[in-house]
This record gives structure tokens, C-alpha cells and sequence, in this order.
């Protein structure tokens, strides 16, 4: 097992040690979400908790997420609209 942040460290520095950032995953998960492996991320049991923590915290990375599940087929959640 491995902790894995549901906001990645390299662009969200701010989060690294927030408890509610960091969820407990498998080394293949960990890599999955660490390395944007949406064919894998689409099914975690837990993607709806990361993407609802990306909404409310990184809505760029949320849209951003989106793009790559779509990309492979995940049609789960919706874009949302980012202020300009």
C-alpha cells in the first residue's frame, strides 16, 4: 500500500499534507493516478470522491481529468464551467 494524492504534489504543493488530499492506495493505483493513466483511473471505486475533491479544490484538473476519462470511454461526470 502506498498514499496517494488526490491532488498531485508537483502542482498543488499547498495540499501535500492536508489528511483529506490523501487517500491509501495500491503501488499499480498510486502509479495509475500518479502518472494520469485514465484507461486505469476510470475504474477505481473511489474516483468519485477524487473528482468531487479536484471539483471543489483544482476545478482546471477536474475538466482536465474529465478530458482523459472521456478519452477512453468514462462519461461519468460533466465539465464544469471555469470563471474566465
Amino acid at each position: 500500500m502506498a498514499h496517494s494524492h488526490n491532488l498531485p504534489v508537483g502542482g498543488y504543493r499547498d495540499f501535500e499534507t492536508v489528511k483529506e488530499n490523501i487517500s491509501p492506495r495500491c503501488h499499480d493505483c498510486h502509479r495509475a493516478l500518479d502518472n494520469h493513466n485514465f484507461e486505469d483511473m476510470q475504474y477505481f471505486k473511489d474516483l468519485p470522491e477524487i473528482m468531487t475533491y479536484r471539483l471543489k479544490f483544482a476545478p482546471d484538473l477536474y475538466n482536465r481529468t474529465i478530458a482523459g476519462l472521456r478519452a477512453v470511454g468514462c462519461f461519468s461526470f460533466d465539465y464544469v464551467e471555469l470563471d474566465k
